[in-house]
This record gives C-alpha cells, structure tokens and sequence, in this order.
C-alpha cells in the first residue's frame, strides 16, 4: 500500500513540475481537505504568500523527496496558519496560529522531528476538527 502511496506522491511530483498547479484530496479523522502540491523550489519559495485567503477545507501540501527539518516563514503572507509536520502519512508536530510577520520580524517555525511533508491550513483549523499529533494522513481519490 505506501509502495501504491509512493508511486502516486511520484507521478505528481513530476506532472507539478511540467504542469499548473495540482491538487489531492486528504482526509485526517473524519475531515477532507484538497490540497494544492507544491513541490519544485519555486513553488516552496512562493507557498501561499501574496494570496489574500485560503478557502475552508483546502490547504497546501508541500512534498519533500528527502525527509528533514524543513523550516518555514510566514513572509508575504496576508493570515495566520496551522502548519502541520507529516512523516510516513502520520501528523508528528503541529504549530497553531502561526502569525504574520510583523514591522522589522519575521516570523519563522523550526521543526524539532524530521518531516516528509508539510501541510498547511488556516489557523484555528485544527482546532475546529481536533487534529492532533499522530492522526494518520488518508490520500482519496486525486483530482
């Protein structure tokens, strides 16, 4: 089945590097969630900075063929988010209510656990669908 999982994750990664952007849909516990994949250097560098919003039940996913201790920024970014730390499709550390930048800061998350993908949402999201640290990751049906 993760050999099935991998090949998938694989197959998208290369159609995102050719194509526009691609999505997935995920589920944690009992709440679906359609993810854009982000996974070349500039599609990591942008993430979602610069958008206004991001919709209820979507988020951006992004896919690292390596895992490690990826840190991220909130620069350019117009609200706050959850950013949860995924290893082996199992949630492993999550950080709530990352906040905007502020005048002469940035704000930046350093993860303590190695990940193998990042997923991130709106705050307050895992709160709302109590989402926690060792929920499992399910991959639906793709776009």
């Amino acid at each position: 089945m993760k050999k099935i999982f991998s090949l998938i994750l694989i197959c998208l990664f290369l159609t995102a590097c050719f194509n526009g952007s691609q999505f997935v849909n995920l589920k944690i516990k009992d709440t679906n969630i359609q993810a854009e994949l982000v996974v070349n250097l500039k599609q990591k560098a942008q993430g979602l900075s610069g958008r206004e919003s991001l919709a209820d039940n979507q988020g951006m996913l992004f896919l690292y063929q390596e895992p490690g201790r990826y840190s991220f920024w909130m620069k350019g970014m117009n609200f706050p988010l959850d950013i949860i730390y995924i290893y082996n499709n199992e949630i492993i550390e999550i950080f709530k209510n990352v906040p905007l930048k502020t005048e002469g800061e940035i704000t930046e998350i350093f993860p303590a656990q190695i990940a193998d993908k990042i997923l991130e949402v709106n705050a307050g999201f895992c709160d709302l669908h109590n989402i926690q640290i060792s929920d499992k990751i399910e991959f639906k049906d793709l776009d």
